[in-house]
């Protein structure tokens, strides 16, 4: 479909929805919009896959409610271009999902999981074959040294976190970010061993990016996000904030 004819449709649905009911025709129209536009749902769907441990057939679901929300919300006289609307709809309808399902806000170093997931995908393939050969095997076959491959199933395997404030300061009756002093911080951070003791202040007290942080300490940024995981998980411990 031509840009102008997606246009002329979108104009088209907008006009059926003066109405205030939704026909027949008007959800005829809105299915046509979801479906010219589906790759953007999926496209964000991917990206999201990386990042949480939620299938992507389910995040491509749940990216395409997103994405018919948006669809109906749209106004084609603001001139705005539709991708730019639909996105945020999209990605908040995916948040909220990994929110309400206690997905980690933090993002989990992303070559890590497509690691396990690739070892993992090599795995069904071969016991679908027949070859039941455990993943041990796989990872040498596919010559990914020993190290590498810990931290990547480390990573992948990290409980569900949230961010900074949201673990340990907790939220409001309306759902704000209750905020309070951080010197309870370097106390309980004392407990925690090196290096992920020094990389939690660098990151939450210096305020450092990981790619900074990695830079200093000359390791990858996934080993810096997988301690700050870590350090999170043991903060948690450490102020009796688990559960």
């Amino acid at each position: 479909m031509t840009k102008q004819s997606l246009e002329a449709l979108f104009w088209e649905y907008f006009e059926a929805r003066q109405t205030g009911t939704k026909t027949e025709s008007a959800i005829r129209l809105r299915n046509q919009l979801v479906e010219q536009n589906i790759g953007l749902a999926r496209e964000i769907a991917h990206r999201a896959a990386s990042e949480c441990p939620e299938p992507y057939e389910d995040l491509e679901q749940i990216a395409a409610i997103g994405l018919i929300r948006a669809v109906e919300k749209f106004d084609p006289s603001t001139g705005n271009a539709f991708s730019s609307f639909a996105v945020p709809y999209i990605r908040g309808e995916i948040q909220h999902h990994n929110r309400d399902h206690g997905y980690s806000v933090i993002k989990k170093p992303r070559r890590g999981i497509e690691l396990v997931s690739r070892v993992r995908r090599v795995q069904r393939k071969l016991k679908a074959q027949g070859a039941d050969i455990d993943e041990s095997q796989i990872v040498r076959g596919l010559n990914i040294t020993e190290s590498k491959w810990r931290v990547a199933w480390d990573a992948y395997n990290l409980p569900p976190v949230s961010n900074l404030d949201e673990s340990l300061n907790g939220e409001d009756d309306i759902g704000g970010i209750v905020k309070i002093d951080y010197s309870w911080f370097k106390s309980s951070v004392a407990r925690i061993r090196e290096p992920i003791q020094s990389v939690l202040i660098e990151k939450h007290i210096s305020d450092m990016t990981e790619a900074a942080i990695a830079k200093k300490r000359k390791v990858t940024v996934e080993q810096i996000n997988l301690w700050l995981e870590q350090g999170m998980q043991q903060l948690k411990k450490a102020t009796g904030k688990e559960g």
